[in-house]
């Protein structure tokens, strides 16, 4: 998280999508959304709840993750961090961390907010 120094130097807006104004649980087979860096607005839809991956960080550097979300390929290394939302409102779905060629990893968005004590 960041504070800007001026809030007349940022927007609420995320390209494509605007801005978030709530947030809404999972549901597999829902359509959802990003905006990234690497690869700019994509689409994907939910496959599975409660998911749990390993995610490797180098050499033998494994970490595990529970209860995640599991959408189909909509991200590229780079999309780390994209607010992942609901196909067609601005409500927040989750948060990417990680992917693969043919799934894309999300943080449950309430999970997040309760631990980083942030709301929208």
């Amino acid at each position: 998280m960041a504070k800007p120094i001026s809030s007349s130097l940022i927007s609420g807006e995320i390209i494509d999508i605007g801005v978030i104004t709530g947030t809404k649980s999972a549901t597999i087979n829902m359509k959802v959304r990003k905006s990234g860096r690497t690869t700019g607005t994509t689409t994907g839809i939910i496959e599975m709840l409660d998911g749990t991956v390993d995610v490797g960080y180098g050499g033998s550097l494994v970490a595990t993750f529970e209860n995640q979300i599991i959408a189909n390929y909509m991200s590229n290394p780079g999309d780390s961090g994209s607010l992942v939302v609901d196909g067609t409102a601005p409500l927040a779905v989750g948060l990417l961390f990680a992917g693969s060629d043919t799934t894309t990893v999300i943080n449950p968005i309430d999970r997040v907010l309760d631990l980083l004590n942030v709301n929208f």
